[in-house]
């Protein structure tokens, strides 16, 4: 069952933000770098200057601290998210199976779900996501997890990891 995965689905009611969200990825250039990521990825760092980004990060940030901490030993301040990075994938993109260890959280928010859009596997589990845009999925990121092939053009998402600041310090 995906709630015994640490996997929720909440609904995130700025949608209004989405077609800005996906204006900025589409326009910021590619990822350098090897990567499991098949598709147009932006750098891990360079969304946080945009304030629909921050909106975006507030509301995952208040669903870990008020929903996904209580099975966790760790205090609510305790928690914050280094990387938030894009996704625009086109037909024929994926996105290969991996986790986001040591991170405590990860999140995939769905800015723009076309007809075709592929899911969310959860790869041990054999669960599956159906995209559905404006839903916020955030999950434990030890979970092994994959995007299959795409068949559409412009599904677009926006993904981070959140992660214990041991002793308060910021790292992980």
């Amino acid at each position: 069952m995906i709630e015994d995965l640490q996997v929720k689905v909440v609904p995130y009611t700025k949608t209004e933000d989405n077609k800005i969200l996906q204006q900025i990825i589409k326009s910021l250039p590619y990822k350098q770098g090897p990567s499991n990521i098949r598709a147009h990825a932006t750098d891990w760092d360079i969304l946080f200057d945009y304030p629909q980004v921050q909106s975006l990060l507030n509301f995952v940030n208040d669903q870990i601290r008020n929903n996904l901490l209580r099975s966790y030993s760790i205090e609510k301040d305790d928690i914050s998210c280094p990387e938030v990075w894009g996704v625009n994938y086109n037909k024929g993109d994926q996105t290969t199976a991996h986790s986001h260890s040591p991170s405590l959280f990860s999140f995939v928010y769905y800015v723009n779900v076309p007809d075709k859009s592929s899911p969310l596997h959860f790869n041990y589990s054999k669960e599956t996501i159906e995209p559905q845009e404006g839903d916020c999925v955030i999950f434990d990121a030890a979970l092994t997890h994959s995007v299959p092939v795409c068949e559409c053009d412009d599904r677009c998402v926006v993904s981070g990891n959140f992660v214990w600041n041991k002793k308060g310090t910021g790292t992980y």
